[in-house]
């Protein structure tokens, strides 16, 4: 039977087209019946007729007038395919925006954070600050270790950023370009949260999708003060931070620097000095302004200087009574005192009470010579002595002194004690110099 819509032979029996899906009239079997008589392009059947076309001129008058073609199956496959390709790319460019997003973002900073990938988690940072670079970063967190976490969960958090916060950041055009997110985790049972900042760069990723950085909120602090003993060098974790001299009131005795920014963190403080030993103290910063305040830090002498002075003070020492009583100016022994000795003026007081003291042709008395015995030296710290400073190495004397003295120029006679005191040293332009003699 033909169908009255396409024209076209379909199989006896069959209830709708296999062409076009039209319902196929049981009047149409074993031949073709023509729509309604009058209209253009029909034939009108006759005495005679049986009704079969004699051309395919009237099925394409038809298709035309009803306004519907036939669809091959091969323009099915482009349509399908055009759709799939359609939500194949609405579905990439929602998972690139997911993926790039701040969201994903401060997941990932989070947990490189908590697995200890420090060198991950700096490539988050939106940073532009002089002595903020990777290797401060990964020196400041040296000590800390994995953190075994579960319930690790980011979610937005309502309302603008301080400008306080977006201050810290090198991008970030509006309050538009930030966004707080409020990160949880349960770290050894006990549920943790911070907030962190994330901060749209302006570049793109694949041009396509925006930047997003972490805004290093609450890692560093700026402008830190150091105070350390004179001539001695700090090393945090090994390293020497860029810092800067600063002003002070007294340099003599400590210098101060500046450290224009520092990361947060737990560091192993080391102050050295040629000829001590080496101090050593954890600090864990956290942005208080006395962590590297160290102006009451005494170095002690290492073994090599220890046995160095020990043999300086008995020249020293010789040389010094030696020329009292010989009753010299101290201009003669000056080149033994430090600086601030001289300026002092204490060990010019007590050198010349010792010339005083001293024989003399002019008036017939006084002491002759002396001598020390049953020595013993031990060096103690400078915070045990109450007139010292960083930098003094304090040699302790026990022994016995024997003074020779005469009255009438001609007999000698001695008097021994047993005496301790304490001789100070100081580390001046690489020279160890007496500060004070007791």
């Amino acid at each position: 039977m033909f169908c009255e819509k396409c024209g076209k032979k379909n199989e006896d029996g069959k209830r709708f087209c296999q062409y076009c899906g039209a319902p196929l009239s049981s009047g149409a079997e074993g031949g073709y019946t023509p729509l309604a008589a009058g209209r253009p392009g029909d034939r009108q059947t006759g005495p005679g007729n049986t009704g079969r076309r004699t051309g395919g001129g009237d099925t394409r008058r038809r298709n035309k007038a009803s306004g519907t073609f036939p669809m091959k199956p091969v323009h099915w496959m482009v349509l399908i395919e055009g759709v799939l390709l359609a939500a194949l790319l609405i579905g990439g460019f929602m998972l690139g925006k997911y993926l790039y997003g701040p969201e994903k973002l401060v997941k990932d900073y989070a947990q490189a954070g908590l697995e200890g990938r420090w060198d991950e988690a700096y490539g988050y940072l939106d940073l532009d600050s002089d002595g903020l670079s990777k290797a401060q970063y990964l020196n400041s967190r040296a000590a800390r270790e994995d953190q075994d976490y579960t319930d690790l969960t980011v979610r937005e958090k309502s309302g603008k950023v301080d400008k306080e916060i977006r201050q810290l950041a090198a991008s970030g055009d509006s309050s538009e370009d930030f966004v707080n997110y409020e990160v949880r985790c349960k770290v050894e049972g006990e549920t943790q949260k911070s907030t962190v900042v994330a901060v749209r760069t302006g570049y793109r990723k694949f041009f396509l999708f925006d930047e997003w950085k972490i805004v290093p909120a609450g890692l560093y602090g700026e402008n830190i003060s150091v105070t350390v003993p004179a001539e001695s060098e700090l090393l945090l974790n090994g390293q020497t931070p860029d810092m800067k001299e600063a002003d002070a009131e007294d340099g003599t005795f400590y210098s101060v620097y500046e450290i224009p920014a520092l990361f947060y963190g737990t560091y192993q403080v080391e102050i050295r000095q040629e000829g001590m030993e080496t101090y050593r103290k954890l600090v864990d910063y956290q942005g208080n302004s006395d962590a590297f305040d160290f102006y009451n830090v005494y170095l002690m002498p290492d073994r090599e200087t220890m046995d160095a002075l020990t043999e300086q003070f008995a020249a020293d020492y010789g040389a010094l009574l030696d020329s009292a009583l010989k009753c010299q100016d101290f201009d003669t022994v000056s080149s033994y005192f430090t600086e601030t000795a001289l300026e002092d003026g204490a060990a010019e007081e007590n050198y010349n009470n010792l010339k005083d003291s001293a024989y003399s042709s002019k008036k017939e008395y006084g002491i002759t010579r002396c001598e020390l015995s049953n020595i013993s030296i031990e060096f103690v710290s400078p915070a045990d002595s109450y007139v010292s400073e960083p930098g003094d190495v304090i040699l302790r004397i026990h022994g016995d002194m024997t003074a020779y003295y005469t009255y009438d120029g001609e007999t000698e006679e001695e008097e021994t004690g047993n005496d301790t005191w304490d001789i100070r040293y100081h580390l001046e332009n690489g020279v160890w110099k007496l500060q004070e003699l007791s």
